[in-house]
């Protein structure tokens, strides 16, 4: 089986659910997080074997090593988070709602 490398954006609630369920799915690894801060992306690395912490959202999408990434972010944010990862090439697993309105929607 092929491993996934997984990022995240955000370090709240949701995204530690997220990453306790990467950790016990076959096939699947948490390589990376991002924060608004690096001190949060940091400690959530710390606390769920994330070998890779940024205190940008961009760096997680621009990280090689990253195939997917789950936007656990605010949700005025996800629109904007989720075009950028997927054009840096990104799979993405958005959290609901992954936009607010029809045309972020239409964006995406």
């Amino acid at each position: 089986m092929e491993t996934v490398r997984w990022g995240i954006l955000g370090t709240g609630a949701i995204t530690k659910q997220m990453a306790e369920d990467l950790a016990v799915v076959e096939g699947a690894e948490l390589v990376a997080v991002g924060s608004r801060t690096q001190a949060s992306a940091d400690a959530f690395a710390a606390a769920y074997g994330a070998s890779n912490a940024y205190g940008s959202y961009e760096a997680v999408a621009n990280d090689p090593d990253v195939d997917a990434i789950y936007i656990g972010t605010p949700h005025p944010m996800h629109a904007d988070n989720a075009i950028m990862c997927l054009e840096a090439g990104k799979a993405v697993l958005c959290e609901k709602s992954f936009a607010v309105n029809a045309s972020q929607a239409r964006r995406m």
